[in-house]
């Protein structure tokens, strides 16, 4: 959800407009530093959205783009850290 004053809205309404439609996100709109009102999306995001069938993942999975080579160490990297903070598994019962 993103907040902005009522006058920066209407200097950008078109904008605005756009980005609640395609990103789905909700803008609420200030007025001296109080929410007055919310624009958000009229139907969700995802109603423009194709139902995908689990057989066609894999062709799915191979048009994403790649990583580059640091970009994938950097998330290695972070997957690593990531992991660092989850307890490990116990057994309650053993």
């Amino acid at each position: 959800m993103e907040r902005m004053s009522v006058s920066e809205a209407s200097g950008h309404f078109d904008e605005v407009v756009d980005r609640v439609a395609s990103e789905g996100i909700t803008v609420e709109l200030e007025r001296d530093h109080r929410v007055v009102a919310r624009i958000s999306p009229a139907t969700p995001v995802t109603a423009g959205i194709k139902e995908l069938k689990v057989s066609e993942l894999n062709k799915v999975f191979s048009e994403l783009p790649r990583l580059g080579k640091e970009e994938a160490e950097a998330f290695a990297r972070d997957i690593d850290e990531a992991r660092k903070e989850i307890p490990p598994e116990s057994d309650p019962w053993g």
